[in-house]
């Protein structure tokens, strides 16, 4: 007997159908990563062929990276909502690290958003892209609440975001007894990162900037 399209369940419109797609490829993502992604499981996944698959979408990196970019605005939201308890910069800067390096591990998908390729030493050429840096720089200029920066600032929110993804990956792919838990990674970054954060930025301009734009997916 054979299985019936679509779990049973057909989609009503094209639109519906991608993202049936798109929330089958997320489920890939959580379960395998970015690269175990292929047509193949996001197809078994969603219950269909690869022929139906390509109704929709051209390959597999389409669907996979309009389903990242979109799980990125909740995620990053995510960030946001916890930080809004601390107004100082270097406390601000402190604890988006320190949450990012207690989610990540549990939360597959929010490594892919940040590092766009597995966590492992022959992977640095793929995680240090122009796009993932440009996203941490918008990241960190809301961590910092700097939403006009001139250009000494533009140039500093640069290098934070990018001094932030090389320490998550850093951490990440090699953790060390030295910052075994939150605490001591806390302890860690108050000592070498606050005071850098406090003279470049100083310490808060009392407002919050909108969360920065990021690509979202469409039917």
């Amino acid at each position: 007997m054979r299985n019936r399209a679509w779990k049973g369940t057909p989609p009503g419109s094209d639109s519906e159908a991608r993202q049936r797609l798109r929330l089958a490829a997320l489920r890939c993502v959580k379960y395998s990563g970015v690269e175990g992604i292929s047509v193949s499981s996001i197809a078994r996944e969603a219950g269909i062929t690869r022929q139906t698959f390509y109704r929709y979408f051209e390959n597999a990196e389409d669907v996979t990276f309009s389903t990242v970019a979109s799980a990125s605005g909740t995620i990053t939201t995510r960030l946001f909502k916890h930080l809004e308890q601390f107004d100082a910069r270097e406390d601000r800067a402190v604890e988006a690290l320190v949450f990012l390096y207690r989610e990540m591990p549990k939360d597959r998908l929010l490594k892919e958003v940040f590092f766009e390729a597995p966590l492992h030493p022959t992977t640095v050429g793929q995680v240090f892209t122009q796009r993932a840096l440009q996203r941490c720089k918008a990241i960190a200029a809301e961590i910092m609440r700097i939403d006009d920066p001139g250009i000494a600032e533009e140039e500093n929110l640069h290098q934070l975001g990018e001094f932030m993804l090389r320490l998550l990956w850093s951490v990440l792919i090699n953790p060390t007894n030295s910052l075994r838990d939150e605490h001591e990674f806390r302890a860690f970054l108050r000592k070498w990162l606050a005071i850098p954060v406090r003279t470049l930025f100083g310490e808060t301009n009392g407002r919050a900037m909108a969360c920065p734009e990021l690509p979202t997916a469409v039917g």
